[in-house]
């Protein structure tokens, strides 16, 4: 069985062939799985599709299909055979009929509605996953997709129909899906969203409490990134995965962007707590935390791409893992000085060089952050 995108879809049915013991291959012309989630995330959900024995092939692009689909050719000259083809590879919006009727389309297709779900045409409406609407976080035309958002928009309009003074106040995006044993699920933009809209002024915070007090038995983590508009500290966007609580904590944060909450009250969330379900300070909490340290520039963070290139020649690179764990992002470090060993070592890190402390997910990096600054070292986290 080959399934042709790595999206939700695509992800999804490759669960439901492996519980009926197919052998599944998927198909990805980019460099990862589960856009538009970014690479944190993706990355645990790959580890997981490879640990249930999913086979998938990134950066391969279809150059023909052969053989009433058995033989997939591949543009590097490659082929691949198969039992059965899966086309996952996205959608476009339906709307011929509008373009026929004279109702203005945006430049990709969507009909164009205003704030009551009107068409361009008079007495003419429309919902769904067909219109462009504007976001509600950022006031940008975005496509409403997904059916959630076009059942409320089909109750909306009814109550419009009957006179009741009602707006469609705009779209924020959420979701959630089942990978296997992983739940994952996202609200608003990811990173990769801002980019193609071309919003640059943002920050991002990436925590992994965990899903309930960690004295508790069964405590897992809860991988979660939250973005945020630099200065304003006005929330863009999360998204999270792990086993336990996922949609929980995004649909909070949901509620936080209907209600035009900022990072600055998120610390101030009363979560409701018992050890079986949550922690005393939970996820959003935590975020809220991290996210007021980064605007006060309690700690300091950057971007991969923003190092300037001299530092990667002069600067100290700190690598805070402990002694058995993997190594993590992509710049080599100058020194590995574990966490829990970084007081009685500290001055091993020097006080006349940059030093950054290289990209490690969770509360680490931060820690360690707190730990030289004790000592008059400022350091900054590297994103990636």
């Amino acid at each position: 069985m080959t399934i042709l995108g790595a999206g939700t879809i695509g992800i999804e049915v490759a669960e439901s062939f492996v519980n009926n013991n197919m052998d599944v291959t998927i198909v990805e012309q980019s460099g990862q799985v589960a856009a538009p989630f970014d690479s944190e995330i993706a990355e645990i959900v790959a580890a997981e599709l490879q640990a249930q024995g999913v086979h998938v092939l990134l950066h391969h692009t279809i150059k023909e299909i052969t053989d009433n689909g058995k033989t997939l050719v591949f543009d590097n000259g490659t082929t691949h055979q198969t039992d059965m083809l899966f086309l996952g590879t996205g959608v476009q919006p339906n709307s011929q009929l509008a373009a026929d009727a004279g109702i203005k389309l945006s430049e990709d297709g969507h009909i164009i509605v205003n704030q009551q779900l009107a068409t361009s045409l008079p007495d003419i409406y429309a919902i769904g996953d067909v219109i462009e609407t504007t976001s509600l976080i950022t006031g940008q035309p975005i496509p409403s997709l997904l059916s959630s958002a076009a059942n409320r928009q089909g109750h909306l309009l009814a109550d419009v129909f009957n006179g009741a003074p009602l707006i469609y106040k705009g779209f924020i995006g959420a979701g959630v899906a089942k990978f296997f044993d992983l739940t994952v699920s996202y609200v608003g933009y990811t990173e990769q969203m801002l980019q193609q809209a071309g919003i640059n002024d943002y920050r991002s915070v990436f925590i992994t409490p965990f899903d309930h007090a960690y004295f508790f038995p069964n405590a897992d983590r809860v991988n979660f990134k939250l973005l945020y508009q630099d200065k304003t500290g006005k929330i863009l966007g999360g998204q999270a995965v792990g086993r336990n609580g996922i949609d929980k904590r995004i649909s909070q944060l949901s509620v936080a962007i209907t209600g035009n909450l900022t990072v600055t009250d998120l610390p101030s969330l009363e979560i409701p707590y018992s050890p079986p379900y949550s922690s005393t300070r939970d996820v959003l909490n935590i975020a809220g935390y991290v996210a007021i340290n980064q605007l006060t520039n309690r700690t300091a963070t950057i971007k991969l791409t923003d190092i300037p290139e001299t530092d990667f020649k002069s600067a100290f690179f700190l690598d805070i893992r402990e002694a058995g764990k993997p190594a993590a992002g992509s710049v080599t470090p100058t020194l590995n000085i574990p966490l829990s060993e970084l007081r009685e070592r500290i001055n091993e890190v020097p006080t006349d060089k940059k030093v950054y402390i290289t990209f490690r997910k969770g509360l680490g990096p931060y820690n360690a952050s707190r730990i030289l600054a004790g000592k008059g070292i400022k350091a900054t986290m590297i994103e990636e």
